[in-house]
Parts: structure tokens; sequence; C-alpha cells
């Protein structure tokens, strides 16, 4: 079983690039490691790989890399212009995916 968690991040005012990514990081192997601890008497091997770069681009690369069946992606439901300015992880690997994509809606919350 494969799981590629993909998270856009934004760097910080006076932060350089470099070290906010570095940062990143380091909080996502942190992550990471304790989801394989929590899942390792799963029965399957669970392998989790860290990788940096466009969200959509980089799931869709791995599904196809490592030949997966399934990819299941979260949707923040945005609409009209503010889905056309911050695009969309979820439409674009639906469009570039090598195989099924299921989207998951998250709480849609009253404003």
């Amino acid at each position: 079983m494969g799981a590629i968690e993909a998270r856009q991040t934004e760097i910080a005012n006076g932060l350089a690039a470099a070290e906010h990514g570095q940062s990143a990081l380091t909080r996502a192997k942190g992550e990471a490691d304790k989801i394989l601890a929590e899942h390792k008497n799963l029965g399957n091997p669970l392998n989790v790989e860290l990788v940096q770069g466009p969200a959509a681009s980089v799931i869709t690369h791995a599904a196809e890399k490592n030949g997966h069946d399934l990819i299941a992606v979260g949707a923040h439901g945005h609409r009209g212009v503010r889905r056309l300015l911050l695009g969309s992880v979820a439409e674009s690997t639906i469009r570039h995916s090598p195989c099924s994509v299921l989207v998951v809606h998250g709480e849609h919350h009253a404003k």
C-alpha cells in the first residue's frame, strides 16, 4: 500500500524559501514516521515517499511510477472566481491521472 500526501505551502514573510522548505520537509518526515509507526501491523507494508513539487503533478507521477490502481484526493469545494484563482488539485489530478480518482469532499461550513 502506498500513501502520498501533497500539501500546498506558503512562504512566510521574511523567511527564506530554502529554510521554509527544509522546515516543512522536516515536519512532513516526522508525520510520516508517526503514520508508519501507528500502522505497522496492517498486514501489508505501508510505504511513504516525500516528494516536493506541484501537488497534482507529484500525485499523478507517483501513481504512474508505482502502478497505483486508485488515487484518493480531498476537495474543498471552492466555486467560481475563488476556484479559478486557487486552481484545483483535485481537478488537475482527475485530468492527468493514469488510474481512477476518488474525490472526497470535506465538511461544508455555513458562512
